[in-house]
């Protein structure tokens, strides 16, 4: 595991975990530690292996190169880095620009088909992909559309060994109760549904001046992730266990995990909030250009910590 210390702001600062590698116990019952109320007790990841003292906008994701150093995006500081934990040094890759080997807003990275890495370019709207010796090479518009006048933006939460990418869609009024997971081919632009999950809760008001729907931070959500195979794995909030799901559909059901409800404390919720402040979400802007043709601009902004006190009626 490594560790990226980052700043944000004057006088706030925050710890960025870059995890390079990760252990999955094995699914038998000696492989997860209780105690003695029968709850799965926590287990430590223990202290990181290396630490970047430089500072970094915003990070979420980076990819492992080859010869150990790191590729970080950071969409807050507009620059692609090629890191070297070792040394504590960092390169910017690529520059700020609209042409080929530029970028204008590098959101993020992910291992891509073979040995490349998919770039995604928020700023220029378009995702690029590298070649391992960090030379970029052909890209794709984020947005697909797709049948029916159907709009699919990939902003991949995960890529898998063939290079799907792997979108969530969260929308709909009424909020869902649920999201599906798409699958979307970089090279094809062919869009299916693998799966659904849970989303957080949301609150919805009724006013003279319109309707409000308020997400309720913390509530209770589904997480997922991708395997290289392209199977889902779907971590349940209702039963607290792991489904996963195959490539052909087939679907396995884990254990439900007994586990102990622990209240949300205060400092969760200001550093919950202080997190969304921090990346400030991604923005998209829908167009028509002159020749008639539809464009899609995205942007993602910091605002920077709060400055007024958390409501805490946002959360449960």
């Amino acid at each position: 595991m490594l560790g990226m210390a980052n700043q944000h702001g004057p006088g706030a600062s925050f710890a960025w975990a870059v995890v390079a590698a990760f252990c999955v116990h094995a699914c038998d019952s000696g492989a997860v530690r209780t105690g003695e109320d029968g709850h799965v007790q926590p287990e430590p990841l223990g202290p990181p292996d290396a630490v970047f003292p430089g500072d970094f906008g915003y990070v979420h994701t980076a990819v492992e190169l080859p010869d150990g150093r790191v590729l970080v995006a950071d969409p807050l500081g507009k620059a692609l880095y090629r890191v070297d934990m070792d040394d504590g040094t960092r390169t910017v890759v690529g520059r700020v620009g609209e042409g080929p080997g530029e970028y204008q807003q590098p959101d993020a990275v992910w291992p891509f088909r073979g040995d490349s890495i998919l770039l995604v370019d928020l700023g220029n709207a378009r995702l690029v992909r590298i070649g391992p010796d960090l030379v970029f090479g052909g890209s794709r518009p984020i947005a697909v559309f797709a049948g029916d006048d159907a709009t699919v933006m990939v902003l991949p939460d995960a890529v898998d060994g063939e290079g799907n990418a792997y979108v969530p869609v969260l929308g709909g009024y009424p909020p869902p109760d649920s999201g599906a997971i798409l699958r979307v081919g970089t090279a094809t632009a062919t869009v299916d549904t693998v799966a659904r999950y849970k989303l957080r809760e949301y609150e919805v008001t009724e006013t003279d001046d319109g309707t409000y729907v308020i997400p309720i931070r913390l509530s209770p959500q589904d997480a997922w992730g991708i395997a290289a195979d392209g199977s889902v794995v779907i971590a349940r909030a209702g039963h607290y266990g792991v489904n996963w799901i195959a490539r052909n559909g087939t679907v396995s059901h884990g254990d439900t995990i007994p586990y102990a409800r622990l209240p949300v404390t205060t400092a969760e919720m200001e550093e919950d909030l202080r997190a969304s402040q921090r990346h400030g979400g991604i923005v998209m802007d829908m167009g028509v250009r002159e020749d008639g043709t539809r464009a899609a601009n995205f942007a993602r902004g910091g605002f920077g910590p709060p400055d007024e006190e958390v409501d805490y009626d946002d959360y449960n």
